[in-house]
């Protein structure tokens, strides 16, 4: 019935009536899509906007609000108060109390203006505005992205490694051991491997000093890639300058035993100098070296044990650590002669204890902690009182660590390869052939994988070597 009325309703009504209702109805269809559309926009693609624009902006505040928190003075900028004097004591103390947190909120306040998007009347943000903010957010990302990477490598290069976390941090202890020295080389890379794991202070000896002022050079040029690639060129050019084969170190070593070098060589020429001037600049060390330096020499006149730091390193107190009396003549610096650092520290402990705030402490040994059998040969019996030479103050030095009870706080990990360095005998040192070379090289990032991987959740925890037990 209500069909046949609103029939009979229509058929009487007008034409052009019938048209401006149903326009009436279209318009309104548009204005609730219109509506809709907006509710749309502001409460879901307007919040999402600000939410992407929020972390560039927070990002670009903060460091505004922390440079303006760097540069604050309670009193103001002239720095005095009414009277004219500083107020010092407990009234400074309660004028900086009172005074900062207004000026840190008003700050933030200001920043937090600054990030809010600004709006038009009608509540949208204009098609202008948005351009605007979208090209100073790419810029504003851009500039951050391009200077935190430049800080980082100009961080890195300057002060190497030292930049990891307090709980990743180590000392180095490199023993010296002649050729033997690039096991420690391929130690040293295998560590340059991990981000996270830093150095603080390095105390070599002989080899080991070699190694540690190279890492610390590659350090300062380029980081832990520099360090990687000085410590590489350093060894290649070992070979060159001192070629060695085994039956040639033989036959130097016999004559050692009836000529002194002061016969043998008269001029003091030493290859091995023009190899580490060329690698190592002293002078840029000594002003911004990025570790702690201790490197071992013995006096000639006392026997007694000298350390040199990395702020009066050069050539010749470098070439002092690795003078062996036997082969090179001794070292004068000051009027005063110096042979190998091996005699009273191979390599020093103490200064890693004392000077550093480190407390894990790497021992990298080139030589085995205990023999298997007693030497019975002439040449194992001399072989075998070569190395308790060299080795003997560090085995006193760590056992009386050991006894003190003030040092429980420090702990000590260990890389070496005890198996490898007794197949080698004593020639072996002053074989310098790169095949001989690499083979060290790649047996101590070999032994240095193996040991990251069952010791590296230890470091900053606990030690992973009872030093009581191995040197008692």
């Amino acid at each position: 019935m209500w069909r046949n009325a609103r029939r009979r309703q229509q058929k009487s009504t007008p034409r052009s009536a019938r048209k401006s209702s149903s326009g009436r109805a279209g318009s309104r269809q548009k204005r609730l899509r219109s509506g809709l559309r907006s509710i749309g926009q502001r409460a879901v693609v307007a919040p999402l906007q600000a939410l992407g624009r929020l972390p560039g902006r927070c990002a670009a505040s903060l460091r505004a609000a922390f440079a303006a928190l760097h540069k604050f003075r309670p009193w103001g900028k002239a720095g005095k108060t009414r009277g004219g004097r500083r107020p010092t004591g407990a009234k400074a103390a309660s004028k900086a109390a009172i005074s900062a947190p207004r000026r840190w909120l008003a700050g933030l306040a200001r920043q937090a203006r600054r990030i809010l998007p600004r709006r038009q009347s009608d509540g949208r943000t204009s098609g202008a505005a948005a351009d605007r903010n979208q090209a100073r957010q790419t810029k504003n990302r851009a500039t951050a992205e391009q200077s935190a990477g430049a800080a980082a490598k100009s961080a890195e290069r300057r002060f190497g490694a030292s930049l990891a976390p307090a709980d990743r941090c180590l000392n180095l202890a490199l023993q010296g051991g002649g050729a033997h020295g690039a096991f420690t080389w391929g130690v040293l890379d295998r560590l340059l491997d991990e981000r996270k794991l830093g150095f603080e202070g390095i105390s070599g000896t002989s080899a080991g000093a070699m190694n540690a002022a190279v890492l610390a050079q590659g350090l300062l040029d380029g980081g832990r890639e520099g360090a990687r690639a000085a410590l590489r060129s350093f060894w290649h050019s070992v070979s060159p300058a001192l070629p060695l084969s085994p039956r040639a170190s033989e036959a130097a070593l016999n004559l050692t035993r009836h000529f002194s070098p002061y016969q043998l060589n008269p001029l003091d020429v030493n290859p091995l100098r023009d190899t580490v001037e060329r690698h190592v600049d002293f002078a840029a060390l000594r002003r911004h070296s990025p570790v702690k330096l201790f490197i071992a020499a013995t006096r000639v006149r006392s026997g007694s044990l000298v350390l040199f730091r990395e702020s009066e390193l050069d050539c010749d107190r470098l070439l002092a650590s690795a003078c062996l009396p036997s082969v090179h003549r001794a070292v004068e610096i000051d009027g005063e002669a110096y042979w190998d650092g091996g005699f009273s520290a191979n390599p020093a402990i103490f200064p890693l204890l004392e000077d550093c705030q480190c407390r894990d402490n790497l021992l990298i040994l080139l030589q085995p902690v205990d023999s298997p059998q007693t030497p019975r040969s002439s040449e194992a019996i001399a072989e075998r009182i070569g190395e308790l030479s060299f080795g003997s103050a560090f085995t006193r030095e760590m056992q009386d660590i050991a006894r003190r009870r003030d040092q429980r706080g420090v702990r000590f990990h260990l890389v070496q390869d005890e198996e490898l360095m007794l197949g080698l005998n004593r020639r072996s040192k002053y074989d310098t052939r790169r095949a001989f070379l690499d083979s060290l090289f790649e047996a101590g990032r070999e032994q240095t994988d193996a040991w990251l991987r069952r010791h590296r959740r230890h470091i900053g925890r606990r030690a992973s070597i009872d030093i009581g037990k191995l040197f008692g």
